[in-house]
């Protein structure tokens, strides 16, 4: 059995979506960066 932080490299059809446990696409990388801005100003809400 495994979990999730087991998972270094995943692969879907044929294509390398996330790599030594990193997303390779800039624009992902751009997603994520937002998305932990956005949570970050949520969490100094409250």
């Amino acid at each position: 059995m495994s979990i999730s932080s087991d998972l270094k490299t995943a692969i879907i059809n044929g294509k390398v979506v996330m790599e030594d446990r990193r997303l390779p696409s800039p624009e992902i990388e751009k997603a994520m960066a937002d998305t932990r801005k956005i949570a970050e100003d949520i969490r100094n809400c409250y």
